[in-house]
């Protein structure tokens, strides 16, 4: 979406999503090689922890601990990171309308990495595992951003109101779809 609306031509977003897709294939390859090599090399460490048993056979220990922090603070960025840029949506596109000069809009910020970090929580804890958390990650913003942006692409009649009560149903849906724990809308 954001190489959609930050293009200056047609061109340009056509042209970066073709090489983002070839670089996401790229190193998306990494991961299934690793896990490949994985299930050959430490076969009991597949179920749990395979990146640090791969890293213990094949790195010196200084080289070790400087992987070991990489990927710590690789993982504490994408959290920081899922934590933030919902905030900023929130406080910026939802919130503002609401606050009409009240609250500072860094306070409102603040509040609002508050509401996301309790619900980040709160889903943590409901949770089964890092899979199915990563798999509710992206389903909401499938249902609720994605299908309208793409629906406003082509349809041209509705406007603000159709895309706001297309983010409502479909964020509404997924809410009910979590909650009950359905597994599919049969």
């Amino acid at each position: 979406m954001q190489r959609v609306f930050a293009s200056r031509s047609s061109g340009v977003p056509r042209r970066a999503c073709i090489l983002a897709g070839i670089a996401y294939l790229g190193f998306g390859l990494v991961p299934v090689l690793l896990g490949l090599v994985a299930r050959l090399l430490v076969p009991e460490e597949v179920e749990r922890a395979v990146l640090p048993a791969l890293a213990h056979i094949f790195l010196a220990p200084p080289v070790l601990i400087v992987f070991t922090v990489a990927l710590l603070s690789a993982v504490l960025s994408t959290i920081d990171s899922a934590i933030l840029s919902p905030a900023a949506v929130l406080s910026q596109n939802v919130l503002e309308r609401f606050n009409r000069g009240r609250i500072r809009p860094l306070t409102l910020t603040r509040l609002a990495v508050l509401v996301v970090a309790a619900a980040s929580l709160a889903m943590a804890y409901l949770g089964e595992d890092a899979y199915t958390l990563l798999e509710d990650a992206y389903e909401l913003p499938f249902v609720a951003l994605f299908v309208p942006l793409a629906m406003g692409l082509w349809i041209k009649r509705g406007g603000q109101t159709a895309a706001l009560s297309g983010m409502l149903v479909g964020g509404t849906l997924w809410v009910l779809h979590y909650a009950l724990d359905w597994d599919r809308f049969s």
